[in-house]
């Protein structure tokens, strides 16, 4: 009924909120199978570029990410029969997203 539509929207808002606050950040990750760390910076999706080790939030590892904190592993599902996990390392908020923002 009523209560459940709004509790479903709140939870849809406390979700994108929540990705938000992953946006512009630097994470560092731990690839267990070949024991690699790589940093990726987390943007929207527009602007996901791994050749600037930029990671969309609608990647996969965007996607494993999401709900976790430091010190998590984390299971990376590429595909139906694919997945890894991954270590998150540190997170960090740097401070350049926004003037980048700004430029456009």
């Amino acid at each position: 009924g009523e209560r459940s539509a709004r509790m479903i929207a709140l939870g849809e808002r406390k979700k994108k909120a929540y990705e938000d606050s992953f946006i512009g950040k630097e994470v560092e990750v731990l690839f267990e199978e070949d024991n690699e760390v790589e940093k990726y910076k987390l943007v929207t999706s527009i602007r996901g570029n791994s050749m600037e080790n930029r990671i969309s939030i609608e990647s996969p590892i965007g996607k494993a990410l999401r709900g976790h904190r430091v010190g998590d592993r984390v299971e990376v599902k590429v595909n139906d029969d694919y997945s890894y996990y991954l270590v998150i390392k540190s997170i960090d908020k740097t401070g350049s997203e926004d003037e980048e923002i700004r430029g456009f």
